[in-house]
């Protein structure tokens, strides 16, 4: 499911994280209705999906053109792939009993190469994963710690008193949420 961005007029993905689960997930140190809550959940949501190299989730249906391998094995830019619906080879349509997929985002052609072409496949697919929590939660402790210092600052002192808060990784990533995140990460092809 993709929502329609009003300001722009562009198909937008759902969040990863919304609003409200960042306000539950602060412990009462975040209000429903704080208004940087939309952009960091956006920002947040666009980092994790950045990082992983594609939209992750949730399930949605996308036309995607790729680059030729040369081979009778291509990798499509996707780890959860439900459904090939069309495949097209220099724009002429492939029938289904000439192809196969895998789950893990690979399409074989049946006795035949892909053109060593760019832009030369044109895939119809249905892929990604339903829910992630995993990566929902990276997303809303992403948004939270920009929340936490958003002006990077996280201790002020006062003569003998000192207060310390938040953290000063902002959209940055500590090594725990990379390792999450690994399995989801698509790998770049030579």
């Amino acid at each position: 499911m993709r929502v329609i961005d009003p300001v722009v007029g562009e198909e937008k993905l759902p969040l990863l994280v919304t609003p409200q689960a960042v306000v539950a997930d602060s412990g009462g140190q975040l209000k429903a209705g704080d208004p940087r809550l939309d952009v960091a959940c956006d920002a947040a949501s666009a980092a994790v999906r950045r990082y992983c190299r594609w939209h992750v989730a949730p399930v949605i249906e996308e036309t995607i053109t790729v680059d030729g391998s040369g081979g009778s094995v291509l990798r499509l830019p996707s780890q959860h792939v439900v459904d090939v619906l069309e495949v097209k080879v220099s724009g002429v349509p492939v029938s289904a009993d000439q192809f196969s997929w895998s789950v893990a985002g690979l399409l074989e052609l049946h006795g035949k190469r892909f053109p060593k072409r760019y832009r030369s496949v044109e895939v119809t697919l249905r892929h990604g994963y339903d829910y992630v929590p995993d990566l929902s939660a990276i997303a809303s402790q992403v948004a939270r710690f920009a929340l936490a210092s958003p002006m990077g600052r996280t201790r002020e002192q006062a003569g003998q008193i000192s207060v310390s808060w938040g953290t000063a990784q902002g959209m940055a990533w500590s090594e725990s949420m990379l390792e999450m995140m690994k399995p989801y990460r698509l790998q770049i092809m030579p």
